[in-house]
Order: structure tokens, then sequence, then C-alpha cells
């Protein structure tokens, strides 16, 4: 019987996928990225506005001042590119994000800035080690970078935000979060009250530590916390080349509002990324980035079938 339960938790992984690649099919005639001048799609509003209520006294003397703004964005020598990052539980979008910073990589001069305007409430280690991995490519090409969180960067999300030259953040984002859970649940008791045995093979003393659908052991129990234990450090050590923060303190998996987090050295200054761009339009030419990704419901699908084919293995 449970055979039968694997071979359509399989056959289900695979219409998912084929789901997948239906949706995901659709998307691939426009991967071109699309490049949005900020400052000029300000500017337009703000022309369109001026035209609409130019009767007004207020809005009569604008027209002047908008050429002005006009001649003064022309002149920008300098960039700041502009990039979002969403991330869920596999950090998916990293492909995405990878390809905008090959693009920004490619164009920008040392004068420029990156914002990353993020949120994220972690996932897994691989995923945002990967995405905390593409911003050090920003870095290190000595490109001045600046992380915006609105809403949410915590455990993987502050991992990736680390690597910033100044992080930012609205006073009420969710900040911190440096930890590492792992859990799962447990049905061998539910199992065993129905008379139904279940067994594995394995080779390799560690090979499977806590199970699904066996009996778990405290050697095995031990083994996870040990592993979590050097994964946390990992964490600690990977932030801390980059920012001064008291671990004892902050490194409890505890979350915080930025403007308590901004007193303990997780966040540089309190302000949003609108703000912050708003700053920038009189001295910087900014360029919003961004490339096509799959749909939200091919991501949803895609999800789900890999927490299934993670199953049935």
């Amino acid at each position: 019987m449970f055979d039968l339960y694997l071979l359509f938790l399989a056959k289900s992984a695979t219409v998912l996928l084929v789901g997948v690649s239906l949706l995901s099919g659709k998307k691939k005639q426009s991967q071109e990225p699309k490049i949005e001048f900020l400052n000029e799609s300000l500017l337009t509003l703000k022309k369109n506005t001026q035209k609409q209520l130019k009767s007004l006294p207020h809005f009569k003397g604008l027209k002047k001042k908008l050429k002005l703004e006009l001649k003064q964005m022309n002149q920008h020598d300098k960039h700041l590119f502009v990039l979002d990052f969403e991330g869920d539980i596999k950090a998916t979008g990293v492909a995405k994000l990878r390809k905008e910073i090959d693009l920004i990589l490619s164009l920008a001069s040392k004068s420029d800035q990156v914002l990353v305007r993020l949120k994220s409430g972690g996932g897994t280690v691989t995923g945002y080690g990967l995405v905390a991995s593409q911003l050090k490519r920003i870095r290190e090409a000595n490109l001045h970078l600046v992380v915006s969180i609105d809403e949410i960067a915590a455990s993987g999300g502050y991992l990736v935000a680390s690597l910033a030259h100044e992080i930012i953040a609205a006073p009420f984002a969710c900040i911190g979060s440096i930890g590492v859970v792992y859990e799962l649940p447990n049905f061998h008791q539910f199992l065993s009250d129905r008379g139904i045995a279940y067994k594995q093979v394995t080779a390799g003393k560690y090979k499977r530590t806590l199970s699904i659908l066996g009996e778990n052991t405290p050697d095995g129990e031990s083994k996870v916390k040990e592993d979590l234990e050097m994964t946390h450090d990992l964490f600690q050590r990977y932030i801390t080349q980059y920012r001064k923060l008291d671990l004892d303190e902050v490194a409890t998996g505890e979350t915080w509002p930025a403007s308590v987090a901004h007193q303990k050295g997780l966040v540089d200054k309190i302000t949003t990324s609108d703000q912050f761009i708003e700053e920038h339009l009189s001295t910087y030419a900014v360029l919003s980035i961004k490339t096509q990704g799959p749909s939200g419901l091919a991501k949803l699908l895609k999800c789900k079938a890999m927490q299934l084919i993670q199953m049935v293995g």
C-alpha cells in the first residue's frame, strides 16, 4: 500500500513538472530585460500632472522647473541600478538575479551604485548562500552596494543583506533571525498503532538522521543538532566578515523592528527604498532592471513538485 502511495506521489510530481514546463514555455518569448529610467518616468508623470492641472496657481510655474529637471537629467554621468529580490523558501529567484547582475557588471563604472530592494523571510542554506554569492560579485566589482529592507530580511534574508556596504530599512521592517532551524513531522507512532512496519536500509552511519516515517533516535537527533550548530557558526562567521556585531546579543534567532535592529548594529539607516531613490534622482541616472521570471502559478507548481520529489526520494 505504501508503495502505491509513493507511486502516486511520483506521478503527481511528474504532472506538476509538466504543468510548470507548459507555463514556463509561454514566458520564453519575452526574455529581454526590462530597463526603466526612473528619472524619466517620474518627470513624465510630473509633466502629465502639470498639463492637467496647469490652470491651478500652484502648477502654473511648474513648467520651468520641469525644463530644468530635464536638462539636469540628461547630464547625469553616474548610475544607480535598482534590483528587486523577493525570496521564497528555496530562493528560486536567484537565477533571475544572476542575469540582472551579469547585465549590471557589463555596464557599470566605478562611480555607480547598486540598490537591491530585498524582501525575504529566509529559507534553505544552499539557496540563500548562492544569493549571497551573487551579491558578493557586486562588491568584488568595487561597486557601492546598498540593500533596502522595506518589509522583512530575516534568517537567510539577513545573510544576504549583510553583504551590503550599507543596509537601510523602514522603521517597522522585520530584521534578524540569525539562527538555524530544522523540523519535520514524524508518523512512526501513527503507523505502528495500525500495524504498519516501516523499513529503511542505509549505508553510512548518518546517511539518514531523522525520518518522517521511521523511529527517530536520540543519536540521530544529536547529530542533527550538531549539524545545526555548525551551520549557525558558519552563518555568524559569514556576516561578521562584513558587519561588526555583538553576536551574543544578535545571533539568538530573534527578530526585531528595524528601529530596534538599528540600535543593535544590524541596520545602518532608517529610511525607505523610495526615499533613498528620491534622494539620488538629482545626481544619478536611476535605472530599474528586471528580467522575466516564471509566473506566480508556475513558480508555485514548481515548488510543490520539488517537495513531492524530495518526499519520494
